[in-house]
């Protein structure tokens, strides 16, 4: 090989190399360029207070403008709040005072924070899970509650002190009402806790308005709303199933909501239903 050939490889070498390292740079830059986003907080495992503010917080690749951040119970179930905002990195999160899926429990009820890129959607992140709970006032409110036992041992729950109960169980269902004493020595239900073997509509004729996961003792039932043709009246429920007996936790009286929603938060079942004597 004489002088000149020698001198065009080593050219062309020199240009296969350049070539090389330039797409190797290009594909190092775009890997690094490729849009992502991580969760800094929450870490998972937190306790979030109602009506309290809590600092959202993430870190993203790429260019992202704006992202969607939206907060969903874990496992599943109904999204609670979701808002478009401009990609800074931070979003302060109050807790609305009305969380109805808010449990004592921070064991029971779980919830998770997901960001996406608003100009794809398959760029997401997720938190790990992390508890919400109610207002420590309300834990302090419900202090003073009477306890309650279900007379056959199905289940506990704390109500007013300045409510009364009235129960009456048959051979295979049974309901017990919380609510205002009246001029009968009868009790005005607020709310009622009925239980039976069979799936059991009350108001007759009945129409599911609103339905989604709820989660009550560790156990997955539904929470709704129900309109009652026969009666024409609308309330709230949770149904729930727990061995060989359907629950439904109603709510009688809708001005009494936060006072339902603390009921349920205190529910707790004792032991799994045996069929009845």
């Amino acid at each position: 090989m004489n002088m000149n050939q020698k001198g065009f490889a080593k050219i062309v070498l020199i240009i296969l190399v350049v070539i090389l390292a330039g797409a190797v740079g290009y594909f190092i830059l775009f890997k690094s360029l490729k849009p992502s986003i991580a969760i800094i907080s929450p870490t998972g495992g937190e306790t979030w207070e109602v009506g309290k503010t809590y600092p959202i917080r993430w870190t993203t690749k790429g260019r992202i403008d704006k992202v969607m951040i939206s907060l969903y119970p874990h496992p599943q179930g109904k999204i609670r709040f979701s808002e478009v905002v401009s990609n800074t990195g931070s979003y302060a999160y109050t807790v609305p005072k009305d969380e109805p899926t808010a449990s004592y429990d921070p064991i029971v009820n779980k919830f998770q924070i997901y960001i996406s890129d608003t100009g794809n959607n398959a760029v997401i992140a997720e938190s790990q899970p992390f508890s919400i709970v109610p207002s420590l006032a309300s834990q302090r409110e419900t202090t003073n509650w009477k306890n309650f036992q279900q007379e056959s041992g199905l289940y506990t729950l704390k109500y007013p002190s300045n409510w009364d109960v009235m129960s009456a169980a048959g051979d295979s269902e049974g309901a017990d009402a919380f609510g205002f004493k009246n001029n009968t020595g009868g009790v005005n239900s607020v709310v009622t806790v009925g239980y039976s073997n069979q799936l059991r509509n009350r108001g007759g004729k009945v129409t599911i308005v609103r339905e989604e996961p709820f989660v009550i003792s560790g156990i997955s039932g539904k929470k709704q709303t129900i309109f009652s043709s026969t009666t024409n009246h609308q309330f709230d429920r949770v149904m729930v199933v727990n061995g060989i007996l359907t629950f439904s936790i109603s709510l009688d009286n809708p001005q009494y909501t936060s006072e339902w929603n603390q009921i349920l938060s205190t529910f707790k079942f004792k032991m799994e239903p045996s069929p009845f004597e």
